[in-house]
């Protein structure tokens, strides 16, 4: 056999193809030349194909000799299921549904992996409605790719299928134009989200708007949140409402009243953002009898006045308030003097029994005020309230009358002018009168705990304790003292002490109180210098403590 030639090729059907690069060369303008030249690539293309086909056809056939390619339908998809359940977004079942021919035909015989749709692009959303149905839907719809409106009807055309919906709207598109599309009766819808990236200041009165009118086309409606957006319709009551969340554009405060009042089964509420009084004085009540949270940040604080003395809130709530102040507004405006013959269920006249109470100022621009229903509550406050202002003063409603009854608390503790090493409080002013003023409205204190206060604070809330004349009238049932952090810690805090010790001890001479224990915590050497300066009695009932 004669050995074929070194340049020759090991693959016949190789020449024909040779043979035209060699013709293209010496004839490059030749319209025959084109032609077959084209046949030759139709032909080729056609081979490629139908050998991407064996091989396809043949990992099929690989594929269902492998234990996964041998798993049931029903199993498959509910692995599926779970592969796809935490997904933030669709690329989990997209990908799935091209590992090979046959998890792609269980994929798409299961519409339940296609409800829920993540997606931007038009044309994808519409792949999955058609995918998911009958199932309900699940969307989160950022309307970023147009055609948005037409997007917006593709959705809404299957509105007897939603059951959650949110919508991200970009500042480029018409908000008034996507919200009147959101006026559809959705029988199943349980929670709708719509969210505006640029936050809107529209004019007093929200003329930029229409005011919201009541629609029946939601009666399983569970959640509700608008972010910057206004409110597009208020559910017929009494409404399935469980959830609402209200940020950056507070309705008109009728129309708040209104959806409140049309949704008795509110459970969680919040409320974030600017609001527009009512100069009249509107005295009608809504009554939240299932509330569990209540969250109020708005500005200006008269605001939060007109919110709480409307609502009628069961004693089991947990509210949280932040006062946000110019230098014009004082912490009465957020919470005023409330009349005498205001119901106590209203507003923070809902609290009763409250028997912690925790009182910092050692953070710049900043007051809080936490409540608690059990002194051996540490995570959950019943109230709780932040006082934001440049210049924030520890005065009324902060160190003593304030607005919620106080009479059951048993627990003081006291956060003062130290926070991690730096002093915050060297520039407040406290008046002597109002440590006073708040020791007498604790009747039931049991424990009180000062903690990184300055010496000269420390004297003026010590002072009145040391009062021979007010031991039956402050705090007549204190048992323990405990101070934590006192700077600079002398002599003169020490003999305070000292006579605190004195007249409060249970069974110490001349004592008729019931102080049973002091406990000084990193507070210099106090025990040793309330023994060294006045000494303590051998029968004083009082156990002083230092750490």
């Amino acid at each position: 056999m004669t050995p074929a030639p070194e340049n020759s090729s090991s693959n016949p059907r190789e020449e024909p193809y040779r043979a035209i690069g060699l013709l293209a060369d010496t004839y490059p303008n030749c319209p025959e030349l084109q032609g077959a030249i084209r046949v030759a690539i139709q032909e080729a293309e056609v081979i490629v194909h139908n050998m991407l086909s064996t091989v396809a056809e043949l990992r099929t056939q690989y594929n269902k000799t492998m234990p996964v390619g041998r798993l049931p339908p029903e199993l498959l998809r509910m692995i599926f299921s779970y592969a796809i359940a935490d997904g933030k977004t669709n690329a989990g079942i997209i990908c799935i549904s091209h590992v090979c021919t046959y998890w792609r035909a269980c994929a798409l015989q299961a519409p339940a992996l296609w409800a829920r749709i993540l997606l931007n692009d038009p044309s994808g959303i519409k792949v999955f409605l058609e995918r998911s149905r009958p199932m309900p839907l699940h969307i989160a719809y950022k309307a970023s790719c147009k055609p948005v409106i037409a997007t917006i009807r593709l959705i809404t055309a299957e509105a007897h299928r939603l059951r959650t919906l949110k919508i991200n709207i970009p500042e480029e598109t018409g908000l008034g134009t996507i919200l009147n599309r959101l006026k559809f009766p959705a029988p199943m819808l349980q929670e709708l989200v719509v969210e505006d990236h640029e936050p809107l200041r529209p004019p007093r009165g929200h003329e930029a708007f229409p005011r919201p009118q009541e629609f029946s086309g939601v009666p399983s409606l569970r959640t509700l949140t608008l972010k910057s957006t206004p409110l597009p319709y208020i559910p017929t009551g009494p409404s399935s409402l469980v959830n609402l969340k209200i940020l950056g554009l507070i309705p008109h405060p009728r129309d708040l009243f209104r959806l409140l009042e049309n949704s008795p089964k509110l459970g969680f509420v919040r409320i974030r953002g600017t609001i527009d009084v009512e100069s009249e004085n509107d005295i009608h009540r809504v009554d939240l009898p299932n509330l569990k949270t209540l969250s109020i940040e708005v500005f200006p604080p008269n605001g939060i006045a007109h919110i709480l003395s409307r609502l009628i809130m069961p004693a089991s709530v947990s509210i949280y308030v932040r006062v946000s102040m110019d230098y014009e507004h004082t912490v009465y405006d957020a919470f005023p003097i409330e009349n005498s013959v205001t119901p106590s269920s209203f507003g923070l006249g809902c609290f009763s029994g409250l028997r912690k109470m925790v009182l910092s100022w050692n953070m710049p621009f900043g007051l809080e005020v936490r409540a608690y229903r059990s002194t051996d509550d540490l995570h959950a406050p019943a109230l709780y309230y932040k006082v934001e202002h440049i210049a924030a003063q520890p005065g009324h409603r902060f160190l003593a009358d304030w607005p919620f009854d106080a009479s059951q608390i048993d627990t003081l503790i006291l956060c003062g002018d130290y926070f991690v090493g730096q002093a915050y409080g060297e520039h407040l002013e406290v008046e002597s009168a109002l440590w006073v003023e708040m020791l007498q409205s604790l009747p039931e204190l049991k424990t009180l705990r000062a903690m990184s206060l300055l010496k000269s604070r420390a004297c003026d809330l010590l002072e009145p304790l040391a009062a021979v004349e007010l031991s039956d009238l402050l705090c007549p049932k204190l048992e323990a003292l405990e101070l934590f952090d006192i700077v600079p810690a002398d002599r003169e805090i020490a003999e305070k002490l000292y006579n605190i010790a004195l007249h409060r001890g249970a069974n110490s001479s001349g004592g008729t109180g019931t102080l049973r224990t002091v406990e000084l915590f990193n507070a210099g050497d106090l025990k040793g210098f309330m023994a060294e300066t006045v000494g303590l009695p051998d029968d004083c009932a009082v156990e002083i403590l230092q750490e």
